[in-house]
């Protein structure tokens, strides 16, 4: 098995999920972690992954940078809430 195998796959998911599933079990980091690392609250982090607030363009790079994001799964993410990733 290779370690990309071990990655859980993100396919199929809203951006909610897809971050939270991410933060959980690929990089193990609390939201008050993950937040410190994007420039958020940890407030704005639940919003993201329970969709209640979409990230701004401008955020999204360094999450999917912190999340480890893969090429398609930051076409799944925009394809999620509808922007094209120019």
């Amino acid at each position: 098995m290779s370690e990309y195998d071990r990655i859980p796959s993100l396919e199929g998911l809203k951006l909610g999920p897809m971050i939270k599933r991410a933060r959980c079990l690929r990089v193990g980091l609390s939201q008050l972690e993950l937040a410190e690392r994007v420039g958020c609250s940890k407030s704005t982090i639940s919003n993201w992954e329970t969709g209640r607030v979409q990230p701004p363009l401008r955020s999204l790079k360094r999450l999917f940078e912190e999340l480890g994001f893969c090429g398609d799964e930051r076409r799944w993410a925009f394809a999620s809430i509808g922007t094209k990733n120019d």
